[in-house]
């Protein structure tokens, strides 16, 4: 019976395995996608209160 310990990615029973979670393309964009709309909604928030105040 093998045990595993996949912190350091080792096998007792001679074999090694690593694993190395790669996100997809597709993940990237998304994550990319929802940091630039969240950055808008921040300026467009600001830019809206300064333009209620200079009235």
């Amino acid at each position: 019976v093998a045990s595993a310990n996949f912190a350091t990615g080792t096998v007792t029973n001679g074999q090694v395995v690593e694993l190395v979670i790669v996100p997809e393309p597709d993940t990237i964009i998304f994550a990319g996608i929802g940091i630039a709309m969240a950055g808008w909604s921040i300026w467009k928030r600001r830019r809206i209160a300064q333009i209620m105040r200079a009235k």
